[in-house]
Parts: structure tokens; C-alpha cells; sequence
């Protein structure tokens, strides 16, 4: 494999870039690597219904699934994660039930299972009170849709969660 063509190039890339950098060593380049993947980052999480953003992406069954896939990474052995803002966090956390947003994943054990609908509903309707009130200051209003406090409906989400 190291005869050919790209391997050939990536080494000649790495070789220059080497140079143009000052290091004298692939050693040194892995101690900067290293420190580099050792700082804290933010890791966005995008969400969307289908490929046209249709329909609504708080169902219980789709909450479900972004509640799987944030469990795999805040289950990462190699660093910490908080979840900052989360539908996961909203849907699943435990607090109070008027206050979606002083909702905690603290105790939560990530079972995932599937949300009542009814429970699923409610804190939709919390979230659409808040942002027909607050408009785009309302803390929910960079979790949905624009078109959310017209429509009740947001074909899209996100999460943001800190790794450390």
C-alpha cells in the first residue's frame, strides 16, 4: 500500500507541511494532535424529519431515536459530556413538569424508552406558548422551526452538548 499514488501524495503532503510548520518530527506532531483533541469542544447535533423537512419531529418515536444516539456519546469513555440544550433533555429530564428548561438528564439512566404521547404533547405545548410570547427570545425558539409559533409544527431541532 505504500507505493501507491495517494500514499504516495499523503506523504509528500505531510512531508511539506512539516517543513513549511518548523517540525522537526512526526513525534512532535502528534504531542500537538493530542493536545489539540485534549481541549473541551461543543458538539452540534442537527435534526430533520426527512430529506424536505416535513411533518413533525417531536414524535415519540423520534424523540426516542436522538435519545439512542446522544446516549452513545455521552457514554464515551475517552471524555466527559454535558448536555447543554437538548430536546432529549426537555422530553426525558426529570424536574418540573412546567419547566421544561429546569429539566435534568442528571439521574436519568438513558433507557430511551418510547414517551407517551400525551406526555410528548405536553411539553410541545409548553414550548409554543413560550415561543408565541417571547418570539425569538424565547429559549426555545433556536430548538424549532421559525415557522413553529405559527404552525405548532417543527420539522427540525437540535442539540448541543460539551465535551471535556
Amino acid at each position: 500500500v505504500s507505493d501507491a499514488t495517494a500514499t504516495q501524495w499523503l506523504n509528500a503532503y505531510n512531508s511539506a507541511r512539516g517543513q513549511v510548520d518548523g517540525k522537526e518530527s512526526e513525534e512532535e506532531e502528534d504531542d500537538e494532535e493530542l493536545e489539540e483533541k485534549s481541549k473541551p469542544a461543543d458538539l452540534f447535533i442537527y435534526y430533520k424529519t426527512d430529506v424536505d423537512a416535513t411533518g413533525m419531529i417531536f414524535t415519540p418515536e423520534r424523540l426516542q431515536e436522538m435519545c439512542k444516539l446522544e446516549r452513545i456519546v455521552v457514554d464515551q469513555q475517552d471524555f466527559g459530556v454535558n448536555v447543554v440544550v437538548s430536546p432529549v433533555r426537555l422530553f426525558y429530564g426529570a424536574g418540573a413538569p412546567s419547566s421544561p428548561l429546569k429539566r435534568t438528564l442528571q439521574d436519568y439512566d438513558w433507557a430511551c424508552e418510547v414517551l407517551p404521547q400525551a406526555s410528548v404533547d405536553a411539553t410541545v405545548g409548553i414550548m409554543l406558548q413560550d415561543v408565541q410570547a417571547s418570539g425569538p427570545e424565547s429559549p426555545y425558539a433556536g430548538l424549532v422551526h421559525p415557522s413553529f409559533p405559527d404552525s405548532g409544527q417543527s420539522a427540525v431541532t437540535m442539540s448541543v452538548l460539551h465535551a471535556f
